[in-house]
């Protein structure tokens, strides 16, 4: 019964975490774990079951309970990541909690909210990381009570996660570089023939996400005849330091 309500669990939560990306108008990625036994036996008839609503024969979606711990909900991005998680949650007919920070710089508060998660009996967990690192922790202790945990859009150090003896379910992502070639291109369009100066407003320095969009823009505008990139700094996803 456990082992089906964990399929269930898994996949009810990458149905919600790509829905949550593609609510939000970005192109998903998907990369699924082979590893450990528990996040392959999601077969084919099982999605369709907790796409459905329906459950499993021995197991239903109504009986799942999910919790998600996101960046912070100061920036607009991760709110309507929230709301497109709620809502999909209500659609499925399952019981979710979404949960986020006060800002970026608050690391390990965060892996302090996944560990009382892990401790809560929840059946599924996604994370939004705020950095590469700072769940580590987190997601092993879930692994080590087989929770499934899918890690939404910020790369998780994966060294690092299977030397803890931690796992991902499934890792679901946007192509950030693209999206930063998309924003460049659109200003470049803006300019128009004459050409002129440009800057970067960066995230924050080190995030993966960040420098991933950075570079995407970077490339676009050095690329761009008669533009001329003058400075590139990071603002740390905080709307006042980037103003």
């Amino acid at each position: 019964m456990k082992k089906v309500k964990t399929m269930v669990a898994l996949t009810v939560v990458i149905i919600l975490c790509a829905t949550m990306l593609m609510a939000c108008g970005q192109p998903a990625q998907q990369e699924t774990n082979t590893e450990p036994t528990q996040t392959i036996e999601a077969s084919a008839g099982a999605s369709e079951s907790a796409a459905q609503g329906t459950g499993t024969a021995d197991g239903n979606a109504e009986d799942v309970s999910l919790y998600f711990i996101l960046k912070t909900f100061s920036n607009p991005f991760h709110v309507a990541i929230a709301d497109a998680i709620k809502a999909e949650a209500e659609a499925q007919g399952v019981t979710v909690f979404v949960d986020a920070m006060n800002s970026e710089d608050e690391a390990t508060p965060q892996l302090d909210k996944l560990m009382t998660a892990v401790n809560s009996d929840y059946d599924g967990v996604g994370v939004g990381p705020i950095s590469a690192t700072n769940l580590v922790e987190g997601i092993a202790a879930a692994s080590e009570k087989g929770i499934p945990v899918v890690d939404l859009d910020e790369p998780i150090d994966e060294a690092g996660l299977e030397a803890s003896g931690g796992y991902l379910a499934a890792f679901i992502t946007t192509d950030n570089k693209d999206v930063g070639k998309k924003g460049a291109q659109y200003i470049i369009d803006q300019i128009g023939a004459d050409g002129g100066k440009v800057a970067i407003i960066e995230g924050k320095a080190g995030s993966a996400a960040g420098e991933d969009r950075k570079a995407g823009a970077t490339e676009a505008f050095e690329s761009a005849e008669g533009i001329e990139l003058v400075d590139s700094q990071p603002a740390d996803w905080d709307r006042n330091r980037a103003l």
